[in-house]
C-alpha cells in the first residue's frame, strides 16, 4: 500500500467532513432560529400580544392617578396615537385598572351623552358617556368620558377583576363608606392586607351593590383608553357632534376582555422558537460532541478481531502485507487468517461518498474460515447457518478492477476448508449444470413431438383440448416417478382402468386431490391435454401455433370430405 494511501487519513476525512456538516448545520439552524424570532416577535409586537397575555395571566394593568396622566401624555401629545412604527417598542398599557378619586365622574344627566343605534330618536339605546369632572385629569383641553354599557344591571352583576392591594388608602376608604361600612371597624382591620382581604370578601358576597354603590362613585375603573375616530356620530343633539373629534378621549369601562387570539399567536410563537431552539441544541451537541469518533465503534471492534486497537497500527500491518496478498490497495489478505477489504477509496474527497461512511465502517475484516464463496460482485461469508453477502466496493471499479478472480484464486492457495467448500460447491454447480442441460434436450424433445405429432392432424384444430407445455412435461420426466409400495392405498388408474401394482410406477397430478394414475398414463396424458382427466385441474398448456403447412393439410382434408359429394 502506497504511504500516502492509508486508514487513517482516510478516517480523519470521513471525521473532519462530519465536523463540517454539523457546523454548517449548526450555522443554517441558528439563522433560521434567529429569522423566525425576529418576524414572529414583530407580529407579536404588532398586536400586542405580549400586553394581552399578561392582562389574561396577572389581570389589567393598575395605574394611579398619576400614572394615567402620564399615559395620556405620552400616547396622545407626543405619539398622538399615529406613529404606529414607534409604538411597537413601547409596551403600551392596554387593559387597565384606574383610580379617578372620590366623585371624579360626573353622573348628571344633563353632562351624559346617550349612544344611540341609527338614530337617537328611533333607535336603541346603546351606551352612556359620562364626562370626568375637571380637573380631576388635565387632558391638555379634550374631555375625558367613561363609556358605560346602556344595560347597567348586567354590567353592575359582573365581577370584575380588580386589583385592590394597587388601591391607595383614600380609595379603600371611599369604598369603605360607600358601602356604609363604619370607620371604626375599618380602622380595627389593622393592616392593608387585612383590609384588602375584608373588602374582596364582601364584594364577592354583594357583587351588584358594591358595583352600584362603588364603581362610578369611588372612580375606579377597568378597560381600554382610546380616542374615537368618528365613531359616535348618532349623540342625543346635533350640538354634542364636536365630541366625536379630536376632543374628546373616552375610557371604555363596558367591553370584557379577550384574549383568545393573543393565545393562540403566543402558543404559536412559543412552539416555533422552542422547536428550533431544539433543533439548534441538537445541533450545538452534535458538533461539540460529534457522536462520529476518530475511530468509528463498529470499526474498533473489527479491528480487535485481528489484535489491532489502533488505526495507525493497522496501516502499517497494511503496508507490510506482501505483494501477492494485495490487490490494488483496496482488499488485502492478513495473517493468512483475514480478509481486509476497503470499501471507499483511501484518498477519497468527495463529500458525497464520505457522507454514506458517517454511521459505518469503511473497512469490512472478514475471516476466511467463513467465506463460502467468492461471486463476482461480492463475498459469501456463512456464520451459523446464516449467510452474509458483502459487496465489492463499487467507487473503485474500472475496466482492470475484478477482485474476486483474485481472490478466489489466493483463497485456494492459503486456505483448506475455501478449498474444501470450492469442491463440494463446484459439485452442485455442476450438477445443477447437467441438469439444467439435460432439462433443455428434454424441453426441445418434447417441443418437437408435438410439432411432429399436431403439425398435420386436423383432428386437433378441431377439438378444444391442447397438451401440456414442453417445459412442463420436461420438468415432469426429469422428476422420475415414485414406486407402488404397501403404503400406498389400494388405487386403481383411471385413465386405463388397472389396479396400481407393488412396484409399479405411478405419478400423481399436481391437483388439489392428488389424483393418481400410472407414470406412462399420465405421461401420456399430458401430451394429450392439459386438464386432470378427473377433476379437470389444468396445469401449464402449450402454445401450438396454426402453421401454412397445418393450413393445407386442413384444406386437403375439407376437399376429400367434398369429392364424395360431388
Amino acid at each position: 500500500m502506497e504511504g500516502e494511501s492509508s486508514c487513517s487519513s482516510l478516517v480523519r476525512h470521513i471525521y473532519n467532513q462530519h465536523r463540517r456538516d454539523a457546523w454548517n448545520t449548526l450555522v443554517k439552524r441558528t439563522k433560521i432560529l434567529g429569522i423566525q424570532f425576529f418576524v414572529s416577535f414583530f407580529l407579536l409586537s404588532a398586536f400586542q400580544c405580549p400586553n394581552k397575555v399578561y392582562n389574561a395571566w396577572k389581570g389589567p394593568f393598575a395605574m394611579n392617578l398619576n400614572q394615567f396622566q402620564d399615559h395620556l401624555e405620552t400616547n396622545y401629545k407626543i405619539l398622538d396615537y399615529k406613529s404606529f412604527a414607534l409604538r411597537l417598542f413601547f409596551f403600551e398599557l392596554e387593559y387597565v385598572q384606574i383610580e379617578l378619586g372620590k366623585n371624579a365622574i360626573d353622573e348628571s344627566i344633563e353632562t351624559t351623552v346617550q349612544m344611540f343605534q341609527d338614530n337617537y330618536l328611533y333607535g336603541k339605546s346603546l351606551y352612556a358617556l359620562n364626562r370626568v369632572v375637571e380637573p380631576t385629569i388635565d387632558t391638555r383641553g379634550a374631555a375625558l368620558y367613561i363609556k358605560f354599557p346602556a344595560d347597567a344591571q348586567s354590567y353592575y352583576q359582573k365581577r370584575h377583576p380588580y386589583r385592590f392591594q394597587s388601591f391607595s388608602f383614600d380609595t379603600l376608604q371611599c369604598i369603605v363608606e360607600q358601602l356604609n361600612i363604619s370607620p371604626t371597624v375599618f380602622k380595627m382591620w389593622l393592616e392593608k392586607s387585612m383590609q384588602i382581604k375584608n373588602i374582596e370578601q364582601i364584594y364577592d358576597q354583594n357583587i351588584t351593590v358594591f358595583n352600584e354603590r362603588v364603581i362610578k362613585r369611588c372612580g375606579i375603573l377597568i378597560g381600554y383608553f382610546y380616542r374615537p375616530e368618528n365613531a359616535y356620530s348618532n349623540l342625543k343633539t346635533v350640538d354634542e357632534y364636536y365630541k366625536s373629534s379630536s376632543d374628546m378621549r373616552i375610557f371604555d369601562a363596558s367591553s370584557s376582555y379577550t384574549t383568545y387570539t393573543s393565545h393562540v399567536l403566543v402558543g404559536l410563537f412559543i412552539c416555533v422558537v422552542l422547536d428550533r431552539l431544539v433543533r439548534v441544541l441538537l445541533a450545538a451537541i452534535s458538533f461539540i460532541y460529534p457522536s462520529l469518533s476518530i475511530l468509528h465503534s463498529s470499526m474498533q471492534e473489527q479491528l480487535r478481531t485481528i489484535d489491532i486497537f489502533s488505526v495507525e497500527d493497522l496501516d502499517r500491518l497494511l503496508l507490510n502485507t506482501t505483494y501477492e496478498n494485495n490487490y490494488q490497495d483496496c482488499l488485502f489478505i492478513v495473517h493468512d487468517k483475514y480478509i481486509v477489504m476497503s470499501m471507499i477509496d483511501f484518498n477519497e474527497t468527495s463529500e458525497k461518498i464520505l457522507r454514506q461512511f458517517y454511521n459505518c465502517t469503511p473497512l469490512a475484516i472478514i475471516s476466511i474460515d467463513t467465506v463460502s464463496n467468492v461471486k463476482s460482485d461480492c463475498i459469501v461469508c456463512q456464520n451459523n447457518n446464516c449467510s452474509q453477502c458483502i459487496y465489492f466496493s463499487t467507487y473503485m471499479h474500472n475496466i482492470n478492477f475484478n477482485p474476486s478472480q483474485w481472490l478466489h484464486k489466493r483463497l485456494i492457495a492459503i486456505s483448506d476448508q475455501y478449498r474444501d467448500n470450492w469442491e463440494q460447491t463446484k459439485e452442485v454447480y455442476f450438477q445443477e449444470e447437467k441438469r439444467q442441460h439435460q432439462l433443455k434436450r428434454v424441453i426441445e424433445e418434447e417441443a418437437q413431438y408435438q410439432q411432429y405429432r399436431y403439425r398435420n392432424r386436423f383432428t386437433r384444430m378441431s377439438s378444444h383440448s391442447t397438451p401440456a407445455s414442453a417445459n412442463f412435461i420436461a420438468h415432469f420426466r426429469l422428476a422420475g416417478w415414485k414406486i407402488v409400495s404397501h403404503s400406498l392405498p389400494e388405487k386403481m388408474c383411471s385413465i386405463c382402468l388397472e389396479d396400481l401394482r407393488i412396484n409399479q410406477c405411478y405419478a400423481q397430478w399436481p391437483c388439489e386431490a392428488k389424483h393418481t394414475f400410472h407414470y406412462q398414463c399420465m405421461l401420456d396424458a399430458l401430451r394429450a391435454g392439459n386438464m386432470c382427466p378427473l377433476c379437470r385441474y389444468p396445469v401449464d398448456a402449450a402454445s401450438l401455433s396454426i402453421t401454412p403447412a397445418a393450413i393445407r393439410s386442413m384444406l386437403i382434408a375439407i376437399m376429400r370430405h367434398l369429392s364424395p359429394l360431388q
